[in-house]
């Protein structure tokens, strides 16, 4: 798997170098091979770029979120940028074309980067031999919950084996998914199945014998990666650490940072301003058609919740027939089966209330667009919560709060995680997630993963 990603970022390094090297060649109109300098130079660039990714922890067995690593990339390139431009300044004899060439090359690289490790993972991701192969230690609901996850998300490094779990009867182990024995047997299991790593799931049952236990020999286990009691607090910018000899997790609440919430704004009405230029010949092609394709408004609005429960009116290009409200109320009153898939996600899959020009623009978001201009006003921003309806509020409970904490997006994890083939508490999870753990790089990683859902329409219906 390491050499797997190191061979993604070698050649996010390489595209970046040749087309910085094209770059330049066109700048100085000097065409040809490189000679044995550039070579060297870009042989100890590549070097140094894959040994500072190493430093940061990019080729470990436990695999960062992609936030997380998408911020590791993006820096490690401004870092080598300033370095380069101040070796520049810093000694004029040196070629000029080199280090405009590596800054270039470094720019290049963080856009390709993230590209390359994805590419890497949804391919290789599916071989058995990706990952690294653990057990699980704790079978209760987080136990179990982090099981399932990473059967399903093989990607993310952890293949996981089985459970280990003392509070299991071995009566009723045979009803528990992956169930492999108890906790004083993990050695010969782990022996058996050639696993060295554990995936420790903290729960309050784990006595004191149980924890000496592990410090003393690790249980023949050399690696374990224990996950801490600390669900619904903000743990993906966590870093470990010591408190009065005791282990301790630092974490950070991005939402009371008043810079980094102005400077969200400001990318909102930067990035909206320019968007909604580009796509001007767009917007009045779906405007024409729709008018086309059937009578009644261009537009559609239907009041929302915002931030601090302020309402407003949500904008949409209108995908339905005019009437859809009163024709939606007819079929639920009809069909109990239709009723009832809507009142789970307030979804139909095969809504008959949808056009024909109605069903090309939901399923490319093309529909979504008039909010740029909810986000131009403030009342929505590019990232953020789905925007919800007075009657959603109930359903999202203790939650509410967290999502009025915010101004719902334009996009949002939801949208990236699965969007229409997700249940509507996971939905709610999501949005609770982003909350807790927002930061400027998850707003980032979402954006750029929302190009992906988009071309690919993945989740959409």
């Amino acid at each position: 798997m390491t050499v797997c990603l190191v061979i993604a970022d070698l050649a996010a390094v390489l595209t970046g170098l040749a087309v910085a090297a094209l770059v330049v060649a066109w700048w100085r109109n000097a065409w040809g091979w490189p000679n044995e300098t550039s070579l060297r130079l870009a042989t100890g660039y590549s070097a140094a770029m894959l040994l500072a990714l190493q430093s940061q922890g990019l080729y470990r067995a436990l695999q960062l979120r992609p936030a997380a690593e998408l911020r590791i990339v993006f820096l490690t390139s401004l870092v080598t940028i300033c370095l380069l431009g101040t070796l520049l300044f810093a000694m004029p004899d040196i070629s000029v074309g080199a280090c405009v060439a590596l800054i270039f090359s470094s720019l290049v690289f963080a856009l390709v980067a993230p590209l390359t490790r994805t590419i890497v993972r949804m391919t290789a991701g599916r071989a058995n031999w990706w990952g690294r192969r653990v057990i699980v230690v704790g079978g209760s609901r987080r136990g179990l919950a982090a099981y399932r996850q990473m059967q399903r998300f093989p990607a993310m490094g952890l293949r996981p084996v089985g459970i280990v779990e003392d509070v299991i009867s071995p009566a009723t182990s045979g009803e528990v998914e992956g169930y492999l024995g108890q906790f004083d047997d993990v050695s010969e299991i782990a022996k058996e199945h050639g696993v060295d790593t554990a995936v420790l799931a903290m729960s309050p049952h784990f006595d004191d014998d149980t924890r000496r236990m592990i410090s003393r020999g690790g249980m023949g286990i050399r690696h374990w990666i224990v996950m801490p009691e600390s669900q619904g607090m903000p743990h993906l910018w966590a870093t470990a650490g010591e408190v009065a000899g005791q282990p301790a997790l630092a974490m950070q609440v991005g939402l009371l940072s008043p810079a980094a919430l102005v400077t969200k704004r400001v990318c909102d009405v930067l990035i909206v301003s320019v968007g909604a230029l580009l796509a001007s010949p767009l917007l009045l092609f779906i405007a024409a058609a729709i008018r086309l394709g059937s009578p009644g408004p261009i537009f559609y609005s239907q009041e929302r919740v915002g931030r601090h429960g302020r309402r407003f009116r949500a904008w949409k290009f209108r995908s339905m027939v005019p009437n859809a409200d009163q024709v939606l109320k007819d079929l639920l009153a009809k069909d109990p089966v239709l009723r009832a898939e809507w009142e789970a996600d307030h979804k139909l899959k095969k809504d008959p209330r949808i056009t024909w020009i109605g069903r090309f623009i939901r399923k490319t978001s093309l529909d979504e667009l008039p909010q740029l201009w909810n986000i131009f006003q403030g009342d929505m921003s590019l990232v953020g919560p789905r925007p919800i309806v007075q009657a959603e509020i109930e359903k999202y409970g203790d939650c509410y709060e967290q999502y009025v904490a915010v101004t719902p997006g334009l996009t949002g994890l939801w949208q990236i995680s699965g969007r229409n083939k997700t249940t509507y508490e996971q939905r709610i999870d999501f949005d609770a997630y982003y909350v807790r753990n927002w930061s400027l790089w998850l707003d980032l990683h979402i954006l750029v993963s929302t190009v992906r859902v988009v071309l690919l329409r993945e989740g959409a219906f």
